[in-house]
């Protein structure tokens, strides 16, 4: 008997409109393109590892993330986008949008006392955010930022 062969070309389904969760997420990250804030935190948050996703990718997923207001699990989350990878990517002028379990190995590899000084820096100092518009308490980090005593400013 003959052997057939069918080639089997699958198309990949590309939204065109983001879905309402994951607007407020990009018009944030937008935003912070736009400003060029995006660009100035992708030069100072790096992560080494040899290969993989870079930092500002992560930080990209996980703004996306909590923006989403969503209360999956960052796997879901990833199922959930897997469609929208490519805009999402977009969003932050990258080619890729990590999935979870890069995410995963990225977080994987960084301690906490690594990471707690770029939170500050990232949620105030790049987005800009106005001490008296947020918390006493978040005032006050945010004076630790910008005088560097908490670690953030070398």
């Amino acid at each position: 008997m003959p052997v057939r062969r069918q080639v089997v070309i699958r198309e990949e389904h590309v939204q065109s409109e983001l879905p309402e969760w994951a607007r407020e997420g990009a018009f944030l990250q937008q935003h912070l393109v736009e400003a060029g804030r995006w660009a100035e935190a992708s030069e100072w948050l790096h992560v080494y590892r040899h290969m993989g996703f870079a930092a500002i990718d992560v930080a990209g997923f996980l703004l996306q993330y909590f923006a989403s207001g969503q209360h999956w699990s960052l796997k879901e989350f990833g199922v959930r986008t897997a469609s929208l990878r490519t805009q999402l990517a977009a969003l932050g002028q990258r080619e890729q949008f990590p999935t979870p379990s890069s995410v995963s190995r990225l977080l994987g590899v960084v301690a906490e006392h690594d990471v707690r000084p770029v939170g500050p820096r990232l949620l105030i100092e790049t987005t800009d955010a106005d001490a008296a518009a947020i918390s006493p308490a978040g005032a006050a980090a945010c004076e630790r930022t910008r005088s560097g005593r908490c670690g953030a400013h070398a």
